[in-house]
């Protein structure tokens, strides 16, 4: 968890991340509060890179307001690096807020990430897998 400390211009808000494997197909990886620094980006690296080899990942975004260019670059590499060691596990987002939905279409993520609009239809879309 980051506390509130200035880094330049930039305010590091409280961040949660944690990971629910109750699923057998998926985990869950939920996201509270503003992904904007380096250490939240690295944060959400290693919670991506510990579950990747075992389960599809779902992304459950209904509590994140911002993710910055290093946030969305962890999520690529991670499902680049689960394509390179032929894997079938795949990443899926849900819960996208506007911003978050709006930035996920101009960088075409909806091209190579799979999203839904809420947590259980992504785990529907993973068990029907």
């Amino acid at each position: 968890m980051h506390k509130k400390i200035k880094y330049g211009l930039i305010m590091a808000e409280k961040l949660e991340i944690n990971a629910d494997t109750s699923n057998g197909k998926a985990v869950v990886i939920s996201i509270r509060g503003m992904l904007n620094t380096e250490a939240a980006a690295a944060d959400l690296a290693e919670a991506l890179q510990k579950h990747s080899q075992a389960a599809n990942i779902i992304l459950d975004l209904g509590n994140t307001e911002y993710i910055f260019h290093k946030g969305w670059e962890v999520v690529l590499k991670t499902l680049k690096t689960m394509k390179d060691n032929d894997k079938k596990n795949e990443i899926f987002m849900c819960a996208l807020n506007q911003e978050l939905s709006d930035l996920s279409s101009l960088m075409e993520f909806k091209k190579i990430l799979k999203v839904f609009p809420d947590k259980e239809s992504a785990l529907a879309a993973v068990n029907d897998k």
